[in-house]
Formats: structure tokens, C-alpha cells, sequence
């Protein structure tokens, strides 16, 4: 028996299975962070080493003989990227074929099932990407926090801060999101915020852990958060709509979504489908089917035209 692993890679951590090639997923297994971009090729390497390791030794084999392996890798879009990628997955002894995307194309793939439609994702980051029924790809959005990111969780989170302290300077009403981030870090004044921000070990991830208090103050029926995640959805209704209306699809459109922010937002799920479908009666919206990994795996057993036996 031979055998393929797809893996997922982010900043969060690394997720992958191991199939083989009958089309049958035997098990799965997950790692810390693997985007060298954040975290460096020696944390990226060792994240990557213990996935392929652990599901290679589950089964029986050496990391020498898979068939094929498959990677939805998180910042993958230059050539440059993919090299370094590459170079890292041979250290690890790698011998096989390397199919390697950037991780919103396995998304794709997993949440659709298939290798066209579209997914708008809305995490840490935010990002708008399609595959026409031609093959057509278009992405939107995921150009990092400083040149991007609208309505993602970073996005919510630093407008909230902005908020506090338009607040604080009464150029805008009281909001609850003053109590509840103060709360949140431990601080008593809100000038204290100022340290936590301009520190130089914060990450995009510590402003996006301040989302969650923007969607319950929000569900408290603060203005200031209602507001603020009304602009999170219109930007990513932007994004998706700047890729719906450069593809072209024969049938109706399949869009689906991921990221933190969509999937555990009722509220900007809820907006965003509705304004979404208002401009676009030939878009569908659906619940995810799998993850990234599966979709890496999907991709890698369609290389090898094999036909797949997972059913969730």
C-alpha cells in the first residue's frame, strides 16, 4: 500500500492526514505554527518534521517513501516562497513528488468538495478566492494587516482600540468595549493600552484576540461594536464581490467560507450572506465540507486520479 498526506500550515498551527491510495483517510495529526514568514524556517521545519514523522510512523513507513505530498502553506505566493518551502520539506527527507499551494487553494478544495467556486475567509487575516468552472483563479484581499486585512479579526480588533480612544477623547459616543478590553488585558486606565500596542513583541494575533469582546458587546446592543463589525461585513462583501464578478461560472455559483470571525460570528455570517445574495441571485452560500488539510489531501488523490472514499 502507498500512501499521500495533505497538510494544512498556518501561523495557529499545522494540521495534516495521511491517506493512501485507495482514497481512504487513515488518520490525522497536528502541530504548532509552520509559516516560516512568521515564525522562521527552524519553527516552521520542526512543526512540519513532527506532522510527516508521527503520520508516516503511524502507518508504517519512512518519510522516504510517500507517494505524494500535498501543502496548503500559509503566505506560499511568490516563486521565491515555494523554493524556500521546498528546500525545508527535502531536509526533512522527503523523496516524493511536492504539490504545494498557498493555503486558501486547499481551503477552497476542502470546503467545496471540488476545485472550483469560491471561499471568503475571515480570520487573523481575510482573504476572497475563486476557481471558475474554466480554471480561472482570482484572489482578492489577503495582503497582510498593514496593506490589508479588512474585516478580518485584526481589523476588528484595531478598530476597536481606535474606538476606545475616539472615546476616551470624546470625538465619538461611550461604547462598553472601553470596560470590557480593559477587562480583557488586565489594565486599569486606558492610557495603559498604549503599552500593550506599542510593544515590541505584539503580534496581528494579539489585536485580533480583541474581536470576541467587538461580537458579544455587539450582541449587548453597543452601537460602537454593532458599527464596527457592520464595516467588517461590508468589507468582506467587497472583497468576495470583486471575485464573483471577475469569474465566469455556467452554473450557479458555489461560495463558501472560513476563518474564526465567519464561523463563530452568527451576526457577520448572517449580514454577509444576506448581502451578498441581495447582489448575486446566482450565488449560493454553503457551509463548509472540510478542512484545508482534506483539501490538500483532495488535491494530492486527484493528481493521482484516484477515487476518493471520504465522507466527512
Amino acid at each position: 500500500m502507498k500512501y499521500v498526506i495533505g497538510i494544512d500550515g498556518g501561523g495557529t498551527k499545522t494540521l495534516a492526514y495521511i491517506g493512501n491510495t485507495n482514497g481512504e483517510i487513515i488518520t490525522s495529526f497536528s502541530s504548532g505554527p509552520s509559516n516560516y514568514q512568521s515564525i522562521g524556517i527552524d519553527r516552521a521545519k520542526q512543526s512540519l518534521t513532527e506532522v510527516i514523522s508521527h503520520l508516516c510512523k503511524h502507518v508504517g513507513i519512512s518519510v522516504e517513501d510517500l507517494e505524494l505530498l500535498s501543502l496548503g502553506m500559509a503566505g506560499v505566493d511568490r516563486q521565491q516562497d515555494k523554493t524556500i518551502l521546498t528546500k525545508l520539506i527535502r531536509s526533512i527527507g522527503v523523496k516524493s513528488d511536492i504539490i504545494l499551494n498557498n493555503d486558501v487553494v486547499c481551503e477552497l478544495v476542502g470546503a467545496n468538495g471540488k476545485n472550483h467556486g469560491i471561499i471568503t475567509i475571515s480570520g487573523t487575516g481575510s482573504i476572497s478566492y475563486g476557481i471558475d468552472t474554466k480554471g480561472k483563479t482570482v484572489r482578492v484581499g489577503g495582503w497582510g494587516h498593514i496593506l490589508g486585512d479588512e474585516g478580518s479579526g485584526y481589523d476588528i480588533g484595531k478598530n476597536a482600540l481606535k474606538a476606545i480612544f475616539r472615546s476616551y477623547d470624546k470625538r465619538d459616543k461611550e461604547t462598553i468595549l472601553t470596560e470590557k478590553v480593559l477587562d480583557f488585558l488586565n489594565l486599569n486606565k486606558v492610557d495603559e493600552i498604549i503599552g500593550y500596542v506599542y510593544n515590541n513583541k505584539l503580534t496581528k494575533e494579539h489585536i485580533a484576540r480583541i474581536a470576541p469582546l467587538v461580537i458579544k458587546g455587539a450582541s449587548e446592543n453597543d452601537a460602537v461594536s454593532i458599527r464596527i463589525l457592520d464595516n467588517a461585513v461590508d468589507c468582506l462583501v467587497e472583497i468576495t464581490q470583486a471575485v464573483i464578478n471577475q469569474l465566469e461560472f455556467k452554473e450557479t455559483i458555489n461560495l463558501t467560507y472560513g476563518g474564526g470571525i465567519l464561523n463563530k460570528s452568527e451576526y457577520i455570517l448572517n449580514k454577509f450572506k444576506e448581502k451578498i445574495q441581495l447582489k448575486n441571485d446566482n450565488v449560493q452560500i454553503t457551509k463548509p465540507l472540510y478542512n484545508g488539510a482534506i483539501g490538500a489531501l483532495l488535491i494530492a488523490w486527484n493528481n493521482l486520479n484516484i477515487t476518493v472514499h471520504y465522507d466527512g
